[in-house]
Order: structure tokens, then sequence, then C-alpha cells
């Protein structure tokens, strides 16, 4: 188990280089996710606005679509 535990603990130190490395992957990862998420946000309200063109209000139909009397 101590061998395992001391591959795990650096045992020298963090260069500049590499922490810059990590931050930038750090945000890309972030800008990625973020992009992601208006994307989806995008579609998911694309759908529901297509779902109720499809299906109007009932209470229009009634303007739309006079009832007959023998209706």
């Amino acid at each position: 188990m101590t061998c395992f535990a001391r591959s795990i603990v650096p045992t020298e130190a963090v260069t500049g280089q590499e922490l810059w490395t990590l931050l930038g992957l750090a945000l890309g990862g972030l800008v990625l996710a973020v992009i992601g998420l208006v994307v989806f946000v995008r579609l998911l309200v694309r759908l529901l606005t297509q779902a109720q063109e499809k299906s109007p209000d009932p209470k229009s139909w009634g303007l739309r679509h006079p009832r007959r009397p023998g209706d």
C-alpha cells in the first residue's frame, strides 16, 4: 500500500508551464460545457415552440372554426 501511495504523491515541484496547461484544459472544458448547454437549451426551446404551433390553444378554436347549430 505504501508503494501505491508513494506513486501518487509528486516528488518534484509543479512547474509554471504545467499549471498553465492545467488551467487551459480546465477553461477549455468549461467553454465546451457552456457551448453544449447553450445548444441544448436552443434545441429545447425550438422543440417546445414547434409543439405549441402544432397544437394551438383550444380557446382560439371557436374563433377559427365557429360552431354550427347542428354540432
